[in-house]
């Protein structure tokens, strides 16, 4: 994020080519049991989460909105999102 002590000004979500890259190399070394997902920050990255880890539970702790109200997420949220929430 990019913010003050008082509001965001905007995000950058990490490319969805880099988190692919960051998670197949795990997901290949052993099972994976569980994961717990910070800022996801795109639809894209949503989508590729869901698509990677099919069985895996997953615990959502995502901010969507600052406290200040700017969005955190690129993306539809009930699209892209609703697969995470199995």
């Amino acid at each position: 994020t990019y913010q003050s002590s008082v509001k965001v000004d905007g995000f950058h979500a990490v490319q969805v080519d880099v988190l692919r890259k960051q998670l197949e190399p795990v997901l290949r070394d052993e099972p994976v049991r569980a994961v717990k997902l910070g800022q996801v920050g795109s639809g894209e990255n949503a989508r590729l989460l869901a698509s990677l880890l099919p069985e895996v539970p997953i615990v959502v702790d995502t901010p969507l909105q600052s406290s200040s109200g700017a969005s955190l997420f690129a993306g539809d949220l009930d699209a892209d999102y609703a697969p995470l929430l199995k």
